[in-house]
C-alpha cells in the first residue's frame, strides 16, 4: 500500500525527484519515531501524509466521510445519501477520482468503493480537524437508516439481497 501511495504521489508531483520524495518521507518518519511507532508504521504513515498533503479539500472530506462507514465495500449511493445532509462538503464527483488516482480509495465496481483498513484509520485520525461538529457521522447514520427503512416489514428475498451491501454498515 505504501509503495502504491508513493507511486501515486510521484505521478501527482512529476517534477519532484526521488531524493526529494525520500527527504519528505524521512521528515515525517522522524516525527513518528518520536511517538514510538515502529518502522513499518512510520513508513506507511509518512506515505499517507504525503498523499494527504496533495489532496483537495473535497477529497480530504470524502476520505474522512468514507472512514465512518464499516470496513467493508461502500455502495456509492450511501455516500451520496450521506452527503445530502452535509453543507459545504464540496464536489464529490471531483473528489472521488482524486482519491482513486492517489491510491487512497479502491473502486470495487462501478457502484462500490472501499478504503483500505490502514487508510481508514488514518482518515479517522484526521476527521476531528475536518468535521469538528460530527456532521459527517450524522450524515452516514441518516443514509444507513434511510436504506434500512426502505425494507418492508415482510421483506421478499430480493429486498434482503438488495440490502445485503448495506447491512454491515447498518451494524
Amino acid at each position: 500500500l505504501a509503495i502504491q501511495l508513493i507511486g501515486g504521489y510521484l505521478e501527482l508531483e512529476p517534477f519532484n525527484t526521488i531524493a526529494e520524495t525520500l527527504e519528505a518521507l524521512r521528515k515525517n518518519s522522524i516525527e513518528d519515531a518520536a511517538l514510538g511507532q515502529d518502522i513499518a508504521q512510520q513508513s506507511a504513515k509518512s506515505a499517507f501524509e504525503l498523499s494527504w498533503d496533495q489532496l483537495s479539500t473535497e477529497a480530504r472530506c470524502l476520505g474522512c466521510l468514507l472512514s465512518l462507514f464499516a470496513p467493508a465495500p461502500v455502495p456509492w449511493r450511501l455516500v451520496v445519501d450521506a452527503v445530502k445532509s452535509i453543507d459545504d462538503i464540496g464536489n464529490l464527483r471531483a473528489a472521488r477520482p482524486n482519491l482513486l488516482r492517489s491510491h487512497l480509495l479502491k473502486q470495487v465496481n462501478r457502484e462500490t468503493v472501499q478504503v483500505h483498513r490502514l487508510l481508514r484509520e488514518f482518515f479517522r485520525g484526521k476527521i476531528e480537524a475536518i468535521d469538528p461538529k460530527e456532521t459527517f457521522s450524522r450524515g452516514v447514520c441518516r443514509a444507513v437508516v434511510s436504506a434500512a427503512s426502505a425494507i418492508s416489514d415482510n421483506p421478499l428475498k430480493q429486498d434482503i439481497l438488495a440490502f445485503s451491501d448495506v447491512s454491515l454498515h447498518a451494524e
